[in-house]
């Protein structure tokens, strides 16, 4: 601190001029004195006829503050109290603080310690100073690594680097590396979505897909094994998804997972019959039905006519023979002309009473043998097959072979239904045939293409009966 001078400020006595061995007046004493005028870091201080202001003086080690009060000195880092001012410290002098491989050079406030060995940079002599050992800047902190870098020591250096996920952009900073991008289409499976995080990426399994344990790849979904009841019918999985099937006679939905019945016997009423009969449509399926009087065939969709006659004694009348037809029966009385009887053996036959005339009876003679009697129900819209003729009954005369036979076919009458045209006589031809060695003539009914209209599916509609009469009209006895 400056040492200030003292101020001398003179003052008359106020009782006029001193008197020779007059007493001196104290101005300090009398605070008659104007030293507080200089500050307050002064005092009075009396002399013979006057006074004097002199700067106030402190103990050693203390310091006059403006306030004009006495303070301890402080000293900065390095110095300390001296009996007027702070004085630099010694440190090399007191306490040499370096180590023992290292020189001290005293400094004003501070010292320098400086190896007695000289390293490069990046190194640093050890403790005790007999060589130059790498320094780790990284450990010490002292690198120059900025933001989110890394920094790694090296052998009398170090590098700054940036951590997995990141790259150095021009202004030297870390920023993140977009994987997704950079990479697009190599970092994740087909059946993942790559999304970029800070420093690395992340891939969320597409639908239908899951973590596998591993926590890094994506394993298929079994949704017909984890949602049974996903799919009504059938559920097939695939990979990433899965589809729904139905059973045989069903259809899919709109929702492709659930299924309806086909109503197939709907769907065929205008392109066609699945069932010659009745149609009855069931879950996943359809069944064939037949009228009363018919029976379902083998192939499960055609119906068989019921042959009552085959069934039982179902005409009972005397001389009733039983004619089945589509869908029922008749039972037709045969009466045999005047003198012929019903042939035991075959109802539809009536045979002469005898068969010996008397010489010259030409009108015996030429009398048929027999009379049979074939009721044939034929159904309407019959389809001829391809020679335009189907032979519908044969008769064979006698076995005798000194007879001759000759045959004749006569129409008798027709029982067609309300809507179905009626056949005449030229409908049918009679075919005779002659069997090798036996000579014997046989008449076979043979129904003609004339009476196709055109090739029809047959319908369950029929021709009742039509009655035809087969006969040998001449014979010859030897």
């Amino acid at each position: 601190m400056e040492e200030r001078p003292a101020v001398e400020l003179l003052a008359t006595d106020v009782e006029g001029p001193a008197v020779a061995g007059s007493a001196d007046n104290d101005e300090c004493k009398l605070n008659t004195h104007n030293c507080d005028q200089a500050g307050p870091q002064y005092e009075c201080f009396n002399i013979k006829g006057s006074f004097r202001c002199n700067l106030k003086t402190c103990p050693p080690f203390h310091i006059l503050n403006d306030e004009g009060n006495c303070l301890a000195r402080s000293c900065d880092v390095g110095y300390r109290p001296g009996r007027f001012n702070c004085v630099d410290i010694d440190e090399c002098a007191e306490d040499n603080p370096c180590q023992q491989n290292e020189s001290c050079t005293n400094t004003f406030g501070s010292y320098r310690c400086q190896p007695r060995l000289n390293c490069y940079a990046g190194f640093e002599m050890n403790e005790a100073g007999t060589q130059c050992v790498d320094i780790d800047e990284c450990a010490k902190k002292t690198h120059q690594c900025v933001g989110n870098q890394l920094c790694s020591n090296r052998q009398g250096s170090y590098v700054c680097f940036c951590p997995q996920g990141f790259r150095r952009n021009a202004q030297q900073q870390c920023e993140d590396i977009n994987e997704c991008e950079s990479y697009h289409g190599r970092v994740c499976a087909n059946n993942a979505e790559c999304e970029n995080t800070e420093g690395s990426f992340i891939c969320n399994c597409k639908a239908g897909f899951r973590k596998a344990p591993n926590g890094l790849s994506c394993v298929d979904v079994n949704e017909c094994e984890e949602t049974p009841e996903i799919c009504q019918h059938n559920c097939i999985n695939l990979w990433g998804t899965y589809y729904c099937t139905c059973n045989a006679g069903h259809i899919m939905n709109s929702d492709n997972r659930t299924c309806s019945d086909v109503d197939e016997c709907e769907n065929a009423r205008n392109r066609g019959h699945l069932c010659i009969g009745l149609c009855v449509n069931v879950p996943g399926s359809f069944k064939c039905t037949c009228p009363e009087t018919y029976t379902l065939a083998a192939d499960g969709r055609t119906c068989k006519d019921i042959n009552e006659c085959e069934t039982g004694n179902v005409c009972r009348g005397i001389g009733e023979q039983c004619v089945n037809t589509r869908g029922g029966y008749k039972c037709n009385t045969i009466t045999c002309p005047d003198n012929y009887v019903q042939d035991s053996r075959q109802k539809n036959r009536c045979e002469r009473m005898t068969s010996h005339c008397r010489v010259g009876d030409d009108a015996c003679r030429l009398k048929p043998l027999s009379y049979s009697y074939n009721y044939l129900p034929l159904v309407s819209n019959l389809t001829l097959p391809s020679i335009g003729e189907v032979d519908i009954f044969a008769m064979r005369g006698p076995l005798w072979s000194t007879t001759t036979v000759q045959f004749q076919l006569e129409l008798e009458y027709v029982e067609p239904s309300a809507e179905v045209k009626p056949v005449t006589r030229d409908y049918f031809k009679l075919k005779l045939h002659q069997w090798e060695k036996e000579q014997l003539c046989a008449g076979k009914a043979v129904l003609q293409d004339t009476m196709l209209a055109s090739p029809t599916i047959p319908k369950l509609s029929f021709i009742p009966l039509m009655h035809f009469l087969l006969s040998p009209i001449s014979q010859n006895l030897w």
